[in-house]
């Protein structure tokens, strides 16, 4: 199943590209997007597309399509038949809201399970909605990505845990004041960022630069004034 409706595919899928890069899609006044799980498929409704959007709407329901699957390799039947109900419920309430199309993402279970093309189609005949089935790189991607628009700036491990898989992904997000000021110090970059192009680091290399760089601090604060430390951290403050 690994693959199937694959974002990396030719066609891109929604999260190939930005999801709303168009003007009309950043006019929308409510987004729609269903998280397909293996305990429960759930809908949320933000108050349009920005980058850390208001809640409208919320409603999980448990299906349980994963439940029985490490017997039998197969999404639970009974599951099946809740996960179509729920589904058409939410797309009558995502037009009653006026959400535009619904974003439906699928993960470990339907991935993984023997019959989990045949769930997709089945969906898409009876509701018309395309469900995207993601790989574990993805999902952990997305959660990582999901933490900096919500905190942007944070570091450290990521752990999405799911009802039948758990993803883990290591984040080092800084702000552009701090990027900028670490390239100036010496910290090695791949590309620099600037006019539409992202930076692109090597992780391995900044985190050797970086254990190198707070050594060097360490020594030289160990020489330094409380006037001088002061000035410094108001400076770290700043950048």
């Amino acid at each position: 199943m690994d693959g199937t409706n694959d974002p990396r595919e030719p066609d891109g899928g929604p999260f190939g590209r930005p999801l709303f890069d168009s003007p009309t899609a950043r006019a929308l006044s409510r987004v729609g997007v269903v998280d397909v799980g293996s305990n429960s498929v759930r809908l949320v409704v933000f108050d349009g597309a920005a980058r850390s959007p208001a809640y409208f709407y919320n409603e999980k329901i448990m299906c349980g399509l994963g439940a029985g699957m490490s017997e039998s390799g197969r999404l639970n039947p009974t599951g099946r038949k809740r996960a179509l109900e729920a589904l058409k419920r939410f797309k009558m309430l995502a037009e009653g809201m006026d959400t535009g199309p619904l974003v439906l993402v699928a993960t470990a279970a339907v991935r993984e399970a023997s019959d989990g093309a045949e769930f997709c189609a089945d969906i898409e005949r009876e509701t018309g909605l395309k469900l995207w089935v993601i790989d574990g790189r993805e999902e952990a991607r997305l959660s990582a990505q999901g933490v900096l628009l919500g905190w942007p700036g944070s570091y450290g491990l990521v752990c999405d845990i799911g009802g039948s898989s758990m993803e883990l992904a290591e984040i080092n997000g800084v702000s552009l004041p701090t990027v900028e000021s670490w390239v100036r110090r010496g910290c090695p970059v791949v590309q620099r960022g600037g006019r539409g192009r992202a930076w692109q680091f090597n992780t391995a290399e900044v985190r050797n630069w970086r254990e190198d760089d707070i050594r060097a601090e360490s020594s030289q604060a160990t020489h330094a004034t409380k006037d001088e430390l002061v000035l410094r951290k108001l400076a770290a403050e700043t950048e």
